[in-house]
């Protein structure tokens, strides 16, 4: 039949013009088994389908908000947002899924971004920077919940969390970090120095100042060297 050459041959068909079109059809009015196979193709190559200028597919099966499906989406994406967030179509995808998605995933996201040692591309890059804007704009909504996921205005000895008073406040940061290593050798030191500033935009925007050092001493592990001797012949008369 022709469902099945079609989710015999999902990824090709997907990557055309029309074909994705075809794809989205199938995946939201076909069902049963069928289905359940073009889901699992569109699945195992959302990277690529992502990345694809034709690659609705992966936006539209987002969009249907099928929980077990958006789990194992972002479990395929995970460790390549900060590729995919600088391509220009599959930057549409990170940021429909930070904007649509529940906090949990939106932060899991969002930390991988920032914790990136190359993080700073996003800022630099024209399609990176968007995904920056989505995430300032979806982290506008997070702030401290208790176990009941009700908003918490003050710490343990009642003193206000945000500098406004509000369950968040806003921010722009400015980081600087300097690493200074030795020779590279196994006994060498690192000496890294973190800055960060909470730049003070907006009349309510939150204020800080943070500073982070940290040093570190290497060993050398092994059998120890005997020590130099110096060899002094003497005359004897």
């Amino acid at each position: 039949p022709l469902l099945y050459e079609i989710a015999n041959n999902c990824f090709a068909i997907a990557t055309q013009k029309s074909g994705c079109c075809v794809i989205q059809s199938c995946v939201e009015f076909a069902g049963g088994e069928l289905r359940d196979c073009i889901i699992a193709e569109i699945l195992t190559n959302a990277v690529q389908l992502s990345e694809d200028q034709y690659g609705y597919v992966v936006q539209h099966l987002w969009g249907l908000k099928l929980p077990r499906v958006t789990y194992i989406l972002i479990n395929r994406l995970q460790g390549n947002f900060l590729t995919l967030s600088c391509n220009k179509y599959s930057s549409n995808v990170v940021e429909k899924i930070i904007l649509d998605s529940r906090e949990k995933h939106s932060t899991r996201i969002i930390t991988e971004l920032l914790s990136n040692p190359s993080d700073s591309m996003l800022l630099m890059d024209p399609y990176g920077n968007f995904v920056i804007q989505s995430s300032l704009q979806r982290a506008k909504h997070a702030g401290a919940r208790d176990d009941k996921r009700n908003p918490i205005l003050r710490d343990y000895y009642s003193s206000p969390l945000t500098s406004s008073g509000n369950t968040h406040d806003d921010m722009l940061l400015a980081k600087l970090e300097t690493v200074n290593t030795g020779s590279g050798d196994p006994g060498s030191s690192v000496f890294v120095f973190n800055m960060d500033q909470g730049l003070p935009v907006g009349s309510e925007w939150l204020v800080f100042s943070r500073v982070n050092a940290r040093a570190r001493k290497g060993l050398v592990l092994g059998p120890m060297r005997p020590p130099k001797t110096k060899s002094v012949m003497r005359c004897c008369d």
